[in-house]
């Protein structure tokens, strides 16, 4: 686990940091920006499953060099998934009728 100052850090970088614990594993991530989520929608040589592994191996603090492509099958996904919605891909509320 990071040490707080060393999260304090990744604030005063990044702004916002989140944690997710994934079965036994915690990570500590921040959200994409718009350019970088660019460059990974424009490689078109990249999967699906390789775009989610991007997007961890970007935005993922902690745990330092964690290797996405081998690791259990649901961890990228789930945590692309989580970073997408906390990036602003992702409604938090319904639409308000006017």
């Amino acid at each position: 686990m990071p040490e707080e100052q060393v999260i304090n850090a990744w604030k005063e970088e990044y702004g916002e940091v989140y944690v997710t614990e994934i079965g036994d594993e915690t990570f500590y991530w921040r959200t994409i920006t718009r350019p970088e989520y660019k460059e990974i929608v424009n490689n078109d040589k990249l999967t699906v499953f390789e775009r989610e592994e991007v997007i961890c191996e970007k935005c993922v603090l902690f745990p330092e060099q964690y290797d996405f492509k081998h690791c259990r099958a649901g961890v990228p996904t789930l945590l692309a998934e989580e970073i997408m919605d906390f990036s602003g891909f992702a409604l938090r509320k319904a639409p308000k009728k006017l």
